[in-house]
């Protein structure tokens, strides 16, 4: 379904088109949101726009209440009806999650009210699509978990991208290759939470991408020259393997491109030529001019990623996240049984927060 389409869908139940168009953002990004957050997106002071949109999310069934450490409410999209319109039944924000989970599902949503320009690859379904038709990669090589199946008793199946971070694409002209940005949400204080994980996790895919961008969404910015660091390190590992997809690409093309200046097309096939053609573009500009040069002149021993590659090819942008979050408190539950108790009360659900 396209975003439009969805949006129709929602309609349906009797939202208002910008009701509804919120309402699919959030379900495909976080869902939960704020009543800030719909005056963020309505562009408007805070009024009685978000009441309204919560009382018919509430009349239809579709929206649950929970509490917070400073009374805060947060709403929580989590009727399967709604994710059935949408046609992503298996999309996991309709779940309830542990508070630290929700708190990164209100960032990312912060993040991606803040920058609705982008193309988002919203679900499994359009991120598969995406890497696996529109780029080529090979789907064994995307970040994948295993989980039991909830149809099928003994059966387990795959979720592909099932952290659900934003992943948005730019550069989409016909004569330019898409750039891939990644977005790793912490909701973490102090030092990076998990962000190595995460790009231990995605490295096959940044491997195969010529050029990709990282964005790093957090609260404290002094978090930010620590997670960059990490980003250094752990794709430079990455890089400086003699193995690693992009490099032997790039060799071969190197290879093909001094045959090609040296005899000129008549030492090329047809498929060949399209695809060194095709590669001309992907891989033009000074940086690549001198790792050529470098290649020649080094006796074609290999491409090391110095700098001019990593630069290249890999970006790393932090985004600051204006909220501070005081309505999670410092995140301390209480014991796993009495946590299980007030999530199941009715009426309005308590984030079990200290």
């Amino acid at each position: 379904m396209t975003n439009e389409e969805r949006i129709v869908a929602l309609q349906s139940y009797g939202y208002t088109h910008r009701q509804a168009t919120f309402l699919c953002t959030v379900a495909l990004h976080s869902g939960y949101f704020l009543r800030r957050q719909y005056h963020r997106f309505l562009g408007q002071k805070p009024g009685a726009s978000a009441e309204r949109l919560i009382q018919r999310g509430l009349a239809n069934g579709h929206i649950r209440i929970h509490g917070s450490a400073n009374r805060t409410l947060i709403y929580h999209l989590g009727a399967r009806s709604v994710y059935e319109v949408l046609a992503d039944e298996d999309n996991p924000n309709q779940r309830w999650r542990q508070p630290s989970s929700i708190k990164m599902k209100l960032m990312s949503l912060d993040f991606v009210l803040a920058h609705p320009q982008h193309r988002y690859l919203a679900t499994e379904g359009e991120k598969l699509d995406f890497f696996c038709s529109t780029l080529g990669l090979n789907r064994d090589g995307l970040f994948a978990r295993s989980y039991r199946s909830r149809h099928s008793e003994g059966q387990t199946c795959t979720r592909y991208f099932a952290d659900r971070f934003p992943i948005f694409v730019t550069n989409e002209a016909a004569e330019l290759r898409p750039v891939v940005s990644f977005c790793y949400v912490d909701g973490g204080r102090v030092r990076p939470s998990g962000f190595e994980t995460y790009l231990e996790h995605y490295r096959p895919v940044f491997s195969n991408l010529s050029s990709f961008e990282v964005v790093y969404v957090a609260i404290d910015p002094q978090m930010f020259p620590k997670a960059e660091r990490v980003f250094a390190r752990c794709l430079r590992a990455s890089l400086c393997n003699p193995k690693d997809p992009l490099l032997v690409r790039l060799r071969e093309h190197f290879r093909i491109r001094e045959l090609f200046e040296g005899r000129g097309s008549r030492c090329l096939d047809q498929q060949s030529l399209d695809s060194f053609r095709d590669e001309l573009d992907e891989y033009s500009g000074p940086q690549f001019d001198t790792l050529y040069k470098q290649w020649k002149d080094e006796g074609r021993p290999g491409v090391q990623a110095d700098a001019a590659t990593d630069q290249a090819r890999r970006v790393f942008r932090a985004w600051r996240v204006a909220d501070e979050y005081q309505l999670f408190g410092d995140l301390t539950c209480r014991d796993r049984g009495e946590r299980h108790h007030e999530l199941r009360t009715a009426g309005t659900r308590p984030l079990v927060l200290c």
